[in-house]
């Protein structure tokens, strides 16, 4: 399986910490240059956002977002039929290797396998699928934040490809949330535990992180340190309406089907 990772071409640390902690499980990373939001100009960002039926975004979402564009467009174009794209500041499990190394162990038909885990509260289902090298592949029916770590299939990069051309979101939210139609038809299962996590989510955990003084998109970029562009207001004030109906549907929809919430362990 080809092993994508994202990486600012002047973030050596990062390459070498990556490559350091794949090769020690003789893993072989295939480094893919993100977008540099510091040399993306003001016009070129807006044309981005003109483009766009998604709310306006920053240079630094618009850098993430295009940089794993490039992945999907490597998964689309090559002879795989499954390519793990990463970021690179993440820490692997120490068996990640025993599902990097193939694909056999991938359900006929899966669209995209979320591999990381953010730690957020998410809702699962159980299919009926044996566990894999001691892990369970459960259903992914809700937002799981990050985009650090997942798989995805040769038809789904093109599918992604086409439905991006449009639309600019931040990435995990792009391949991850229910809000998108993307979502609901897709195939799409988690690995619990997960097999990678980022440093900074280690860190959150009280277990040591070692990029701190490593620069790459997301410390450069630092999504959360930046005012979020405001939501149009027609979009707040139907998103407030719909609220309490949303969550009747869901509480409704998981009590029939059997899905449960939970929260993505990582084990070093």
């Amino acid at each position: 399986m080809r092993l994508l990772v994202i990486n600012l071409e002047r973030s050596l640390e990062r390459r070498k910490w990556i490559t350091d902690s794949f090769a020690a499980q003789t893993l072989v990373p295939e480094f893919v240059p993100a977008i540099d939001a510091n040399e993306m100009k003001p016009v070129e960002i807006d044309a981005w956002n003109e483009s766009s039926d998604g709310p306006p975004m920053m240079a630094a979402e618009i850098a993430v977002f295009k940089s794993h564009r490039k992945c999907w467009e490597a998964a689309a174009s090559g002879d795989n039929d499954y390519v793990c794209v990463f970021e690179d500041d993440v820490h692997l499990s120490s068996d990640a290797h025993l599902f990097l190394k193939d694909d056999s162990w991938i359900p006929d038909g899966a669209d995209i396998i979320k591999i990381e885990t953010f730690r957020n509260s998410v809702l699962c289902s159980r299919p009926p699928l044996p566990p894999v090298h001691g892990h369970q592949l459960l259903r992914l029916h809700t937002l799981h934040w990050g985009a650090a770590g997942y798989i995805l299939s040769k038809s789904c990069a093109a599918r992604l490809l086409e439905l991006s051309k449009t639309r600019l979101y931040a990435a995990d939210e792009f391949l991850f949330s229910p809000t998108f139609s993307i979502f609901r038809g897709l195939d799409l299962y988690q690995v619990s535990p997960a097999l990678c996590i980022q440093d900074m989510q280690l860190e959150e955990i009280n277990r040591a992180g070692n990029l701190q003084s490593v620069k790459g998109v997301r410390d450069d970029h630092h999504l959360m340190q930046q005012p979020q562009a405001p939501v149009r207001g027609w979009k707040k004030a139907r998103r407030e309406i719909e609220r309490p109906f949303r969550k009747l549907a869901s509480s409704i929809d998981r009590k029939v089907k059997g899905k449960f919430s939970t929260v993505i362990d990582f084990e070093a």
